[in-house]
């Protein structure tokens, strides 16, 4: 055992610089790097070694941080997330440093008697009392009001007597000039600053990654040192707050957004290579220099439009492939590097000091960039060594007082919504999340057998939570328990697209609370001509008219209302796959496809279908798809390989399978079908060494083991063949081994989803707090629920009823909530209909001619019932169905042929009303049968009620709108009058 507390401090043959951009990625620095915008890195991409660098997951930065300074997963490090229970469990605190139960790069080197300056790290807080300084990742947090006012938080510089020196180093945004914003704004001027707080969070990111570089070259300049680990989190909050205005400009970014901020992103990138420059002209020659980031952040087509409504949910936003530059005596020069992982840093830093590498650890030495081999010692675990390693003492916690001073540190920032006053909630919550982070760092390493009691649990106690049944799906798969999937699986979607229904209802009564308190928050003689601010969507001034936790509920039905129908086609053909199901798992993932084509996962489960169908060009074809999606997918050319190989095609498979491993090191599957090819090839010798890799990766995969017996077999090597047969047959066993009781996999009971009726403060009528949103058919409004609403913008909205039962009422109203009308505008507004008919005169043709109603696409269109059975299928609709009194209607048509001097059919009311239930009732069967959404209106409610009504046609709209607006354009005296007249005329009859 080594043991390192007698050694005397001796200096290190080299230094190691190691430089964390969070989220940089090689799509945004090659085109910077070709034009000569980030000379730094070029310098050192050019004599050095350099490459892709893979992820894990969950793609937390708190998590892969320290993945990156241990070389373990987070299962064995212990930081699973953002935040943490406190530990007596009776509120949340940050996450610490206090909860990372091994040791740090930093700490070996400690009981090495090697110095180390660390700034930034993530999570770093408290600091420890290193060999040398440490400045913690809270240190530099910062406001966009009030900049470093705040005085750092306790624990967080080493040694305690560089604190009032550093503090003062921190760039306050009061100091940031006009100039150092245009760089990154170069239209600051045109901003209105007490509207778009944009430019502000520009600066503060500015301002914090400065601080960063302040104090690191401080400690550079000051310092005695042999490793310094410096971590900017910048590129990663520019990204997330202006990528989406980063060249080329997407259609739903407004252009004046983006030409204001276009620029942030390419600046943020150029900035950073500036500060790179001087921290390489400070450390000096003899360092070895490693510049990486712990993922990408997709720059291009592949950066999402919706960022999901949930636990760390702008993740979805990261990309897979991070950056990797390694420079230094002895590195290779211009040498590409593939196949690397997180995990693989924190070896090869301890090999650069002739340190022994944990056999605990995780990852490998990156061998393949050093000129001369590298000789790899190792010990069974650092945590077992003795010695000073300036770790915390594991009974060392945070004061109550410490813990709510950095969380209210945070909140004052803007860096977390304030908790809530539940206390015990929160705990809860916090625990859920390192839980789920927990399991899915297990099943990025291939140990679902230890994920699944942990998703079984979460799931059961939080059955309203997708993403937890959905990873205990693929849980599921993965250990072949297919009946459960199954289960689990059709319980997910009836569960899921009812949750979806009801929230939108609770959403709409909450527009509805905003609606009425927008309203009576008007001066009481406010002239009739509306603020800008009454203009605004409805949904966006929520907060300004909702409570603390009416705006928190809001924000969570908001979430779960919106509807992905992509994830559950995804799921459904997920567990049809599993089944053997091929057929029909396919047809569920083209609809899926049609739903939303830009995720490589669908082509992937596609692919493996049509494999099992021996159906291998359509494979091939859904598997080229991922490519032109995404040219490095390790997925895609791990399916391109295996379809290859099952044909034959090894140099095909060969070349595809290469391409996978180089892209993400870690994958056995791909390792084995990489020696799969190999051995068809003839080349035993790489093929043995490959599949050695697959089993290192995976130790119980039988086919691997079985593939390696043979070949040492061929080559009369019996007693490594013996040995990987055995290896072989205690992969089945282990396997027969796990199987687990019907108790342990079954799929977790949860409680029928019931639509419970929550406390919604201040409904706006005593009707309505009994009556639904949208009850069913024959109570007055019927809302086909058949197909879900899908965007709201892939309709053809139709408004149909028999003529004079409020079709054009309902066409403004559906104008009023930004429906553009399709209209000729032919027919002007008369007596009957003083705000005007909005119709189309080629709709009275449309059993001869139909084509030109694909031109309503996003509009909204007038079709009377009779016409309703020759629209043109295979066009998406949704349909507004008014009915009215049929009395009213018979009057209504008579005295409106009176006033324009024309006469109607010859024949009694009674008569005229059972033709028009009959075309009534055929309307409503051809609406239902197609199972398009759609949403049944009475006239006269509508007329009682407009806010009810404006309520519900915003659902089936499934878009934000003005409800108060949309109410008013409802003119209830023009109904009284009429129905006044057809009173009188009655009674005089």
């Amino acid at each position: 055992m080594i043991n390192g507390a007698g050694m005397q401090r001796t200096k290190a043959k080299r230094k190691v610089l190691l430089i964390g951009w969070d989220a940089a990625d090689w799509k945004v620095i090659r085109p910077l790097m070709a034009v000569g915008r980030m000379p730094h890195l070029q310098r050192l991409i050019e004599t050095g070694a350099s490459g892709n660098i893979c992820t894990l997951h969950p793609v937390l930065s708190p998590m892969l941080w320290t993945s990156i300074a241990t070389g373990k997963r987070p299962f064995k490090h212990g930081i699973y997330g953002f935040y943490e229970p406190t530990p007596d469990r009776q509120t949340i605190q940050p996450t610490t440093s206090l909860q990372r139960k091994t040791k740090t790069v930093w700490n070996i080197l400690n009981q090495n008697k090697l110095r180390s300056s660390v700034v930034g790290w993530w999570p770093s807080n408290p600091v420890e009392k290193i060999n040398g300084a440490m400045v913690s990742d809270l240190f530099f947090k910062s406001s966009t009001k009030s900049g470093y006012k705040q005085a750092p938080p306790p624990e967080s510089v080493h040694p305690e007597e560089l604190t009032e020196l550093l503090t003062s180093l921190r760039y306050d945004i009061s100091e940031v000039t006009a100039d150092e914003i245009r760089a990154f704004i170069p239209e600051a001027e045109r901003v209105d600053q007490d509207n778009d707080q944009r430019m502000a969070v520009c600066a503060k990111i500015l301002c914090e990654c400065t601080s960063v570089q302040n104090i690191a070259t401080q400690l550079l300049e000051s310092q005695d040192w042999d490793f310094m680990g410096v971590y900017f989190d910048a590129i990663d909050h520019f990204s997330h707050a202006f990528m989406k205005y980063h060249p080329p400009r997407r259609d739903f970014i407004p252009q004046e957004d983006f030409d204001l901020y276009h620029n942030v992103v390419t600046m943020g990138y150029c900035y950073h290579d500036l500060m790179l420059g001087r921290l390489l002209e400070l450390s000096g020659d003899d360092v070895t220099t490693i510049v990486m980031s712990d993922h990408g952040f997709h720059p291009d087509h592949l950066r999402p439009k919706y960022v999901p409504s949930e636990p760390a949910g702008p993740a979805v936003e990261h990309r897979d492939l991070g950056i990797f530059v390694i420079n230094g005596p002895g590195i290779k020069k211009g040498e590409q590097l593939h196949g690397l992982s997180l995990l693989d840093v924190a070896p090869t830093v301890l090999s650069l000091y002739g340190l022994p590498v944990g056999k605990d650890m995780d990852g490998r030495v990156i061998a393949t960039a050093f000129e001369s081999p590298m000789r790899v010692r190792t010990i069974e675990s650092w945590d077992d060594v003795e010695g000073d390693d300036a770790c915390h003492d594991p009974e060392k916690v945070l004061t109550p007082e410490q813990s709510q001073q950095a969380i209210q540190q945070l909140v004052d920032l803007g860096y977390m919504e304030a908790p809530s006053d539940d206390d015990d909630e929160n705990v809860r919550r916090a625990e859920v999340e390192l839980e789920f982070n927990l399991a899915r760092s297990y099943l990025d390493a291939n140990r679902h057998q230890d994920a699944l009691p942990l998703l079984r649990e979460l799931y059961a106690q939080n059955p309203s939570e997708y993403r937890i049944g959905a990873q205990l799906a693929l849980c599921y798969r993965q250990l072949g328990l297919v009946d459960e999937l199954h289960a689990l699986v059709e319980m997910i979607k009836v569960r899921r697209i009812s949750e979806a229904q009801v929230a939108k209802k609770k959403v709409q009564r909450y527009l509805e609370i905003v609606a009425k308190r927008k309203l009576e928050s008007k001066p009481a003689k406010e002239d009739n001509e509306e603020s800008a601010q009454d203009q605004e969507q409805t949904s966006s001034l929520a907060e300004e008219y909702l409570t603390s936790e009416e705006s928190v509920e809001f924000r969570t039905l908001k979430g779960r209302a919106k509807l992905n129908l992509y994830a559950l086609e995804f799921l459904g053909a997920y567990a049809m796959i599993a089944r053997g199901q091929y057929k029909e798992g396919v047809e569920s993932l083209k609809r899926a496809i049609d739903d939303d084509p830009s995720k490589p996962g669908l082509y992937t489960l596609i692919a493996e279908a049509y494999q099992q169908l021996e159906m291998y060009d359509e494979a091939i074809e859904a598997l080229q798809t991922i490519l032109k999606i995404d040219e490095n997918s390790p997925q895609g050319h791990q399916g391109l390989a295996s379809v290859y190989l099952a044909q034959g095609r090894n140099e095909s498979a060969l070349a595809h399978a290469q391409s996978s491993v180089k892209s993400m090191f870690f994958n056995p599957r791909a390792h084995f079908v990489l020696g799969q090819a190999l051995v068809n090839l003839g080349n035993e010798t790489e093929a043995i060494e490959t599949l050695r890799v697959a089993v290192q990766q995976n130790q119980n995969f039988e086919e691997a083991h079985t593939a390696l017996a043979s070949l040492y077999e061929s080559q009369a090597n019996t007693w490594l063949a013996a040995e990987h047969t055995e290896w072989a047959a205690a992969s089945r066993t282990v396997s027969s081994e796990q199987r687990l009781s019907k108790e342990e996999a079954a799929v977790p009971e949860i409680p029928d989803f019931e639509e419970d009726d929550p406390i919604i403060p201040d409904r706006i009528t005593e009707e309505n707090d009994s009556t639904d949103v949208l009850p069913t058919l024959g109570s007055g409004v019927w809302w086909n629920r058949a197909s879900p609403v899908k965007h709201p913008d892939d309709y053809i909205t139709i408004v149909t009823g028999l003529p004079r039962s409020g079709t054009s009422m309902m066409m403004q109203m559906l104008q009023a909530a930004g429906v553009e009308p399709h209209t000729d505008g032919n027919r002007e507004a008369d007596e009957s209909n003083p705000r005007g008919y909005l119709e189309y005169d080629r709709t009275k043709s449309l059993a001869t001619d139909n084509a030109w109603v694909v031109d309503a696409q996003n509009k909204s269109l007038k079709v009377v019932v009779q016409m309703i059975q020759h629209l043109p299928a295979k066009l998406n609709y949704r349909f507004f169905f008014m009915l009215r009194d049929l009395d009213e209607v018979v009057e209504s048509q008579y005295r409106m042929l009176e006033r324009n001097g024309a006469h109607g059919a010859d024949m009694s009311p009674e008569k005229l009303k059972g033709i028009f239930t009959k075309h009534l009732e055929e309307a409503q069967r051809i609406i239902h049968e197609s199972g398009m959404p759609a949403v049944l209106l009475d006239y006269a409610r509508v007329v009682q009620n407009p806010l009810q009504a404006a309520r519900s046609v915003s659902m089936l709209l499934n878009r934000e709108t003005d409800l108060s607006r949309m109410a008013e354009s409802v003119d209830k005296g023009l109904y009284r009058t009429r129905v006044q007249a057809i009173g009188n005329q009655a009674a005089s009859g």
